[in-house]
């Protein structure tokens, strides 16, 4: 039932240091980074499919992110690693996990990174914003 709806729900977007399992992370406390500093991108998903083909299910999804000024200006864009599981059950819960490092062309200041990530499979896609702020 949740496939059939025309769009991908994106909830729980942290910068996080650590991933245990599906809602298990170690977020980082008030999103104060360094311009270059490695953090990884959490973010839960439904509403996803599954093409099923002998016996396993099959889910695809490909990420890239946007970096947003204060301003509303975008500063940066980046394609993501497409993520792809197969399984002989269908899955009910999802979450995406990239390894990343932000900017060092980032300059002291606020900021707003929106995840857009799409399902090749059931042709839709889902946004999600966190904030966050560059010091020196």
């Amino acid at each position: 039932m949740a496939a059939a709806t025309d769009s991908l729900a994106l909830d729980n977007l942290e910068f996080c240091t650590e991933i245990e399992t599906y809602g298990q992370i170690k977020p980082f406390a008030g999103n104060r980074f360094k311009a270059g500093q490695q953090v990884i991108l959490y973010c839960e998903v439904e509403n996803f499919a599954a093409a099923e083909k002998d016996g396993q299910f099959k889910t695809q999804l490909q990420g890239n992110y946007d970096i947003y000024d204060a301003n509303g200006t975008k500063v940066v864009g980046q394609m993501l690693p497409a993520d792809q599981q197969q399984s002989r059950n269908r899955l009910r819960d999802y979450f995406v996990a990239y390894q990343m490092y932000l900017p060092k062309q980032l300059a002291e200041g606020t900021y707003r990174l929106q995840l857009t990530i799409e399902d090749p499979i059931g042709k839709k896609y889902g946004q999600a914003n966190i904030p966050f702020e560059i010091q020196k």
